[in-house]
């Protein structure tokens, strides 16, 4: 542990608490060049929440310049596979405590996995709420749902669309996953929009019964 990391950690301005808190644990864990190492999951576990929530805290850190995020690899049989990423704090940059440079494993050492390891750290913060709330999830779908998502929000809010998308889950509940639409699927057939006309439709129905 380092004292003066915590230190520096203490003072910053995160956004919220649970940004706070991760960045006091990566602080926690940082080595002598204020870099650290720890999985999500054990993350999630110190800090008593799920791991979606870790890692939209950690790509809001990064947002904010707190921290630098880079992944890393091991060898795996002849090719490499990833392990827990690597957090460097950026509040020591200085004559005493330069940056640190650290250098990926080269893409050609990643065999046919090199677009999937490109692809994991380009999603937004809004995408992946909603990626969390679709009941429908294979990670081979995640891309191309991403690009027909962003093509969605520029006709509908992503704060509509969140709450379209749960409302939409909680429709699917207990349903076999085969009769569920891929993400990129509803995204792209716009199926949101007929959930926004579902409750003016039952209001009209009300009021001709009554």
């Amino acid at each position: 542990m380092s004292f003066e990391a915590m230190r520096w950690a203490s003072e910053q301005e995160a956004g919220t608490s649970t940004n706070k808190l991760l960045l006091l644990l990566l602080a926690n864990y940082a080595d002598q060049d204020f870099t650290c190492f720890p999985s999500i999951r054990k993350l999630a576990v110190m800090a008593e929440c799920g791991e979606s929530t870790v890692r939209r805290s950690l790509k809001d850190l990064a947002k904010r310049d707190l921290i630098k995020i880079q992944t890393r690899f091991e060898p795996y049989g002849e090719r490499c596979r990833q392990t827990s990423n690597i957090y460097t704090l950026r509040g020591f940059q200085n004559e005493t405590h330069p940056p640190v440079k650290l250098t990926p494993a080269p893409l050609s050492n990643l065999g046919g996995d090199i677009t999937s390891h490109i692809n994991q750290s380009i999603y937004t913060i809004a995408f992946d709420d909603f990626w969390s709330a679709y009941p429908r999830r294979p990670n081979s779908s995640k891309k191309d749902a991403f690009t027909k998502y962003k093509k969605a929000i520029t006709k509908i809010s992503e704060q509509e669309l969140l709450k379209l998308t749960k409302q939409f889950a909680k429709t699917m509940v207990n349903k076999d996953p085969q009769y569920i639409p891929h993400a990129s699927t509803w995204l792209s057939q716009e199926r949101f929009a007929d959930l926004i006309d579902e409750p003016k439709a039952t209001t009209n129905r009300n009021r001709i019964a009554g």
